[in-house]
């Protein structure tokens, strides 16, 4: 089948992402008077069709990019090319192919994740000290006050509803937000003691300002009578940082509705901690760890509603250090 095509090397086309399935609405770009997000789509959808064109395997990250491409190829008008007999039954024969091969975890953090086994197997230093040092300084208030809030015997160590995401539209951390508010926001947080913690790189200032300040409104209380502490670190976390927030997270959650494949839910089982996941293998991470096993899937669609950001009543910045404002 591949006898046209004996004059050079055979080509694998490895695709991380499929862009012209993504949504380009918020990315600023999209001013209708230059066609905007139909241009972009146009754009990669027709250099999408070319690499599987000219690839003789094709590897990418999910189930979804998967049926994507495959639906990209069987629109490919070219592969019709009369010069080239074979060309159909090739196409097709990739399209029964492509293959889903997820990345590995990377090295360091694996590192860091045995050190974590191997202090617990040996029973020493507990798995949510270790990396005590590597915590930011205002998380490591916030969660010295929610241990002292819990009032037990034996605390829990895990107390981190952490989300750890670029601070984006594509990215969607707003559905955190969304997310805690519906669980009934800073009530909720109380009564389980949790510290809420978001994580992630500025990307869209505008954007990034509005999911924190709503944040800040839905999961913290600054009222001396009901006090409650949230956690904004809004820089790119180092494997160290990492360890250590994992370390004391008993959930994770990745907003994002659509992600090729979504690094941070295999870090974060490596440490021990499950992550909510969009459903429908639209995060293909999901498919490696198992949803409803290393990942818990909701449909996460429902809570794209538009962030709130009206300030909270009483608010004030006296308890910057711990709340991270």
């Amino acid at each position: 089948n591949l006898r046209w095509r004996k004059d050079r090397v055979n080509v694998c086309y490895y695709n991380f992402r499929v862009y012209s399935s993504s949504s380009w609405g918020d990315q600023g770009n999209n001013n209708s008077s230059d066609g905007g997000t139909a241009d972009y789509n146009q754009f990669y959808k027709e250099m999408e069709q070319l690499s599987c064109r000219l690839a003789d395997g094709i590897i990418c990250l999910s189930e979804h990019d998967r049926c994507a491409l495959h639906k990209l190829m069987l629109q490919d008008k070219e592969v019709e090319d009369e010069l080239n007999p074979t060309c159909c039954h090739q196409e097709q024969k990739k399209v029964r192919e492509i293959t889903i091969l997820p990345p590995p975890l990377r090295g360091d953090v694996c590192k860091l994740a045995r050190m974590i086994d191997q202090q617990h197997q040996e029973g020493g230093v507990s798995s949510s000290s270790l990396f005590n040092m590597y915590l930011p300084e205002k998380a490591r208030k916030a969660l010295d006050y929610a241990h002292q809030q819990q009032g037990t015997t034996i605390p829990q160590q895990r107390l981190f509803l952490t989300c750890i995401s670029r601070l984006s539209p594509e990215k969607s951390p707003h559905i955190f937000v969304n997310l805690l508010q519906q669980l009934g926001g800073v009530d909720f947080l109380r009564r389980h003691c949790l510290v809420p913690i978001l994580c992630g790189a500025r990307s869209v200032e505008s954007y990034a300002e509005e999911v924190i300040q709503s944040f800040k409104n839905v999961c913290s209380s600054d009222d001396d009578d009901s006090f409650w502490p949230c956690i904004v670190i809004d820089h790119h976390l180092g494997p160290k940082e990492l360890a250590a927030i994992f370390s004391h997270t008993v959930l994770n959650v990745h907003p994002c509705l659509y992600d090729a494949y979504g690094m941070t839910l295999v870090e974060s089982a490596a440490f021990g901690v499950p992550s909510v996941v969009n459903c429908g293998g639209k995060v293909g991470a999901a498919t490696l760890l198992g949803e409803n096993e290393g990942c818990v899937a909701l449909d996460l669609s429902g809570m794209e509603e538009e962030i709130r950001t009206e300030t909270t009543d009483g608010k004030n910045d006296s308890n910057e250090e711990i709340d991270g404002s």
